[in-house]
Order: C-alpha cells, then sequence, then structure tokens
C-alpha cells in the first residue's frame, strides 16, 4: 500500500492537477452543505438587518434537516428555508406573504391552535404538533417550536418557528 502512495505522490510531483481518484463523492451531501451555509449567510443577513438580539439558535436547526419559518409580528411569512419545499411541496415564492395558515385544514386541531395563537399574543415560546396540508392535498404531522425575536430595545419584531414532519 505504502510503495502505491509513494509511486502515486512521485507521479504527480510538481503537477497543477491531478486526476480524480476516486468516485467516492456524495454530491447531495455536498449540496446540502453549500446550501446549509448559503442558509446561514442569509439568517446572518437577516438578524443584521431586523436588528435581533434574543433569537433561538438556528445553526442546529438547519444542520438537522428541520425546516425553520420566518413570519413578521402579522404572522406574514418573509423567510422559509429550502427544506420548507421538502416538507411542504411549496416554493418559497409562492409563500412569501402568506401566513402559515394556508397550510391548516379540517383536521388541524383547534385547542392547538388556540394554545399556539394565545403564546404569540403573550410574546412566549410555544410548541405543539400539528396536521398540516402540503400542496399536493397530503396531510401530515407538523412538530413545531415558535419563538418571538426581539431587536435592541427589547421590542419584539419577527417570530422563528422550527418545524419538522413525522
Amino acid at each position: 500500500m505504502f510503495e502505491y502512495d509513494d509511486a502515486q505522490t512521485n507521479m504527480y510531483k510538481g503537477a497543477t492537477y491531478a486526476p480524480l481518484i476516486s468516485w467516492d463523492i456524495s454530491c447531495k451531501h455536498i449540496y446540502g452543505a453549500i446550501n446549509t451555509g448559503q442558509e446561514l449567510q442569509c439568517l446572518k443577513t437577516l438578524e443584521k438587518d431586523l436588528n435581533w438580539v434574543e433569537f433561538p439558535e438556528l445553526r442546529l436547526p438547519l444542520l438537522h434537516k428541520k425546516t425553520v419559518v420566518i413570519t413578521n409580528l402579522k404572522k406574514e411569512i418573509i423567510w422559509v428555508s429550502r427544506r420548507f419545499f421538502h416538507l411542504t411541496g411549496y416554493l418559497p415564492a409562492e409563500v412569501v406573504g402568506k401566513t402559515p395558515a394556508f397550510l391548516q385544514g379540517s383536521a388541524t386541531c383547534k385547542q392547538t391552535m388556540g394554545r399556539i395563537r394565545e403564546g404569540l399574543r403573550t410574546l412566549q415560546p410555544v410548541n405543539g404538533q400539528l396536521v398540516n396540508y402540503k400542496k399536493d392535498g397530503q396531510p401530515y404531522l407538523c412538530n413545531l417550536e415558535i419563538y418571538p425575536v426581539f431587536d435592541k430595545s427589547h421590542t419584539p419584531v419577527n417570530f422563528v418557528a422550527i418545524e419538522s414532519a413525522d
């Protein structure tokens, strides 16, 4: 084994490029890492532009392939992570400006929605499970955590939801 490695090193010594020796590369994982990095950069820009000081840690949910949804105080969606498409079938351009209520339907629990509304009204973190509906009409069980986000003067400015499906 060492002889092969030595021969390979000597063969390409001084070369400005070398051939790909193995195709054991997973583009899916590479693109996933690139996309997550781009989303984290976008979140940093939002954080700066909106003067966030108190907000949930969003790096881990993105790395663990959870969906992140950011709304304004009117609960209108201003940003969704790329995983939103995988969770719901909707592209970001189709949902910006809408409230997440468009995902709810006949099987969505009214009591859970009331508890979530109360948490949002009182600016308290809230979590729960809801039956939501994908673009194709299929129901899915959505686990969500919602956090209020504050600016430097401790004024609420946004809500952040971290979502995943069962």
